[in-house]
């Protein structure tokens, strides 16, 4: 039988420390708003693409994806143009989850 590979530690990339990561990650949320205290690692989703996977420190739509939230009917993916700087996040209906993975 196979072992799951242990979960990631938290971190936001670039973050340089854990205090820097915290600080950041913080930013972002309160900008979302409205968002869980669930510090997701990676999320796999139905798209138009068909399967999807964003994970933190990974590329997603050709950047980087910085953090994943959790909201109410929603998850948010934030990546530098898309909810960390400016714009909204990618934006994945609860119903079109088909994994989560939360970080350690």
């Amino acid at each position: 039988m196979s072992q799951a590979p242990p979960k990631r530690s938290f971190f936001l990339p670039p973050a340089t420390d854990a205090e820097m990561a915290e600080r950041v990650y913080q930013q972002i949320r309160g900008t979302i708003g409205g968002t869980t205290e669930r510090r997701i690692c990676s999320l796999r989703f139905r798209d138009t693409k068909g399967v999807s996977l964003a994970t933190v420190g990974d590329t997603y739509d050709e950047e980087i994806v910085v953090a994943i939230f959790e909201s109410q009917g929603f998850y948010y993916i934030c990546t530098p143009t898309r909810g960390v700087l400016s714009s909204v996040p990618y934006l994945v209906g609860a119903d079109d989850v088909i994994a989560v993975e939360d970080f350690a």
